[in-house]
């Protein structure tokens, strides 16, 4: 995930969206040679809580992780914190706060 050469001071941070396009856009502002943003692809129809956290924790696995870097979940809320939607979103969390 790291195309760069790294210095010994780098950080990586793996970022998965609920988001199919935005995500590129958000993070493509960000030109720091001691940062690197690797955001998790988004395919159509895998939005949910549950599905971002699978992805970015199946990338966090295939990543070397060091002990700076990060993982985070960026997730809209407006359709997930309602109706049948909560408890999902819910576990998701409660098992992404497991896993940190």
């Amino acid at each position: 995930m790291r195309d760069t050469p790294t210095f010994r001071d780098d950080r990586l941070f793996i970022v998965g969206c609920d988001d199919t396009y935005a995500p590129d856009q958000y993070f493509a502002l960000f030109k720091l040679t001691r940062v690197h943003v690797h955001v998790v692809p988004t395919p159509n129809g895998t939005s949910t809580a549950q599905a971002v956290l699978e992805r970015v924790l199946r990338a966090a696995k295939e990543a070397n992780l060091e002990s700076d870097d990060e993982i985070w979940m960026v997730l809209d809320t407006d359709h997930s914190i309602k109706g049948t939607h909560i408890a999902s979103f819910n576990a998701a969390l409660t098992l992404a706060e497991q896993k940190a």
